[in-house]
């Protein structure tokens, strides 16, 4: 279904100015400019070397999930109703909503019907069956059946009147851009974390507790959204994880694999023996955290580097280089496991992809070691 879509250009944006074509808008993605409306004058269908001017309103048409990305390119923004709602809403979500029949919407404009609804929400695109829409979505007559991208917080459903106006509200599976205001707080959390952990004046986790608390306190997303951002799963794994992994380090079995894998190659000669440091560290940072492993290693990396005539510091690179290099499994790395259940993959699928990845950096640190050392 094809729906259109209304955006404005940032005050004093790059793209002011520039044509069509230069502003990357001719060539677009499942989506494309359908129309441009100055000073109440539709220039459609749009030359691609038409000026862009500031008070332009844009109207693009395709798929709904094509258009709302269009809501987060650089330079474009949505009309000031739209940023309201982005304020004010609580947990703000898209949804497709159905008019029906029976709806006091029909016949009327959203700029007749303004803010007498009964719920907040603005109307970010509108699709009707066999015909395209034209002009400003406020001057746009409703008629039943006609399908709207609505923006409104997350109790849209239970509000009487929505449950009035629409036979259908059903939630869509993509996020709404955080825009306006709002963004400055993000940057200001980020940059807090960045400061207080490089500078060490907080741990890692501490700062991140302070990011999290910005982000919740500027009502950038609500606090059951960030509880629900809390994956238990991936939690638990990381715990299980580092505890095997401390079990493996204190009960020597660490140093068993170190043993074996570099005595195994020893017969190889000087590649045998970096081949087998590394291999025992790619290894072992998969089941124990990267500096558990490079702790375990470097003693008989120096030890290996001295029985073969090896520069020390470039054996100890090429630990610490494998050493942070654990593709293999979802419990390898802590970003292993933060994309493991979002992005539903399977653990077959990081021995796939991670082991290719593993062997082409065990390879050219091997090669490394071995040229330069």
């Amino acid at each position: 279904r094809e729906y259109a879509l209304h955006l404005e250009f940032e005050p004093g944006g790059a793209l002011v100015g520039t044509s069509i074509t230069e502003a990357g808008l001719r060539s677009l993605s499942g989506v494309y400019l359908a129309d441009i409306v100055r000073n109440d004058r539709h220039l459609g269908p749009v030359s691609p070397d038409e000026v862009l001017e500031a008070d332009d309103l844009l109207i693009f048409v395709g798929d709904v999930t094509d258009v709302l990305d269009l809501r987060a390119r650089a330079g474009l923004r949505p009309p000031p109703e739209q940023t309201d709602v982005l304020d004010d809403a609580r947990e703000p979500l898209y949804f497709e909503a159905v008019i029906g029949r029976e709806s006091a919407l029909v016949g009327r404009t959203l700029k007749e019907v303004g803010g007498r609804t009964g719920y907040r929400a603005a109307v970010v695109a509108i699709h009707r069956s066999g015909t395209r829409v034209e002009g400003k979505l406020g001057d746009v007559e409703l008629h039943a059946g006609d399908t709207l991208v609505l923006l409104a917080s997350s109790d849209l459903r239970t509000a009487r009147r929505a449950m009035e106006d629409f036979l259908v509200i059903a939630p869509l599976q993509h996020a709404v851009p955080v825009i306006g205001r709002k963004a400055r707080w993000v940057a200001l959390a980020l940059a807090a974390f960045v400061a207080c952990a490089g500078f060490e004046l907080t741990t890692v986790f501490e700062a991140a507790l302070v990011a999290a608390g910005v982000v919740v306190g500027a009502r950038v997303v609500s606090f059951a959204e960030a509880k629900r951002s809390i994956d238990l799963d991936v939690i638990l794994m990381i715990a299980a994880a580092l505890g095997i992994g401390s079990a493996v380090d204190s009960s020597g079995l660490a140093q068993d694999i170190a043993d074996v894998a570099t005595d195994g190659l020893g017969f190889l000669g000087v590649v045998g023996v970096v081949l087998g440091v590394l291999l025992t560290t790619s290894l072992l940072t998969e089941i124990v955290t990267n500096n558990a492993a490079a702790a375990v290693v470097v003693p008989i990396a120096i030890r290996a580097a001295e029985a073969v005539d090896l520069d020390l510091r470039m054996m100890a690179v090429g630990v610490a280089v494998v050493a942070s290099s654990s593709f293999l499994t979802p419990i390898g790395y802590q970003t292993n496991a933060m994309v493991y259940g979002p992005g539903n993959y399977r653990f077959g699928d990081f021995v796939r992809v991670g082991g290719i990845v593993n062997l082409v950096v065990l390879a050219a640190a091997t090669t490394m070691v071995v040229t330069l050392g």
